[in-house]
């Protein structure tokens, strides 16, 4: 985001925040291995893959982050069990 800054002659420049440009810093450490949605559930369903079939599908306007982790959890595991 650009900000507005007064000089001397009273003339308006524009500068970028410092804070977009940021860069992670040495010594901060590895980064972290992503981890999927699934094993966080620990489920043995893609929880990202029915998300987008639920989005794709265009079953609402909109569909809320658990809504995949509900449907993977327990209306799929149902039908495995039986």
């Amino acid at each position: 985001m650009e900000s507005s800054v007064r000089t001397d002659d009273g003339i308006k420049g524009l500068t970028k925040d410092s804070n977009e440009s940021k860069e992670p810093e040495e010594g901060s450490g590895p980064k972290k291995k992503p981890v999927s949605r699934s094993v966080k559930a620990g489920l043995q369903f893609p929880v990202g893959r029915i998300g987008r079939y639920l989005k794709k599908g265009r079953y609402s306007q909109r569909v809320e982050t658990g809504a995949p982790v509900y449907l993977a959890a327990d209306v799929i595991s149902f039908f495995t069990k039986r």
